[in-house]
């Protein structure tokens, strides 16, 4: 993964390479974070797009790449914030290639 910006975090528990993402970003991830963590399907978390980079603002959306173990739908209806939401099934190879590299992993199953 290439890593070009690092912030402070501003949360009282940071997720795992929290310091990584825009700091109006970091609660947001950690809500998604905290719903999808308590679903057996979900293995990583990753954060791409301009979340990851010093492009974004209070305007953009957060880019999630969320591997499972099963192609089932992800329910993430309730989260009040704008978001795209990816899935080892719904990407194709170029463009993991490109999230793996650019991308911050902030979950992964233990």
């Amino acid at each position: 993964m290439e890593r070009q910006n690092e912030w402070k975090s501003f949360l009282k528990t940071p997720f795992k390479n929290c310091r990584y993402i825009y700091p109006i970003q970091q609660k947001k991830v950690e809500k998604m974070i905290n719903h999808l963590k308590n679903n057996d399907n979900v293995i990583k978390i990753i954060v791409f797009g301009s979340s990851v980079t010093s492009k974004c603002h209070a305007g953009s959306d957060v880019d999630f790449y969320v591997e499972v173990k099963e192609d089932k739908r992800i329910i993430t209806d309730y989260l009040d914030f704008l978001y795209d939401l990816w899935t080892n099934y719904t990407v194709d190879e170029n463009m993991k290639k490109e999230i793996f590299k650019k991308g911050v992993v902030v979950y992964e199953r233990e």
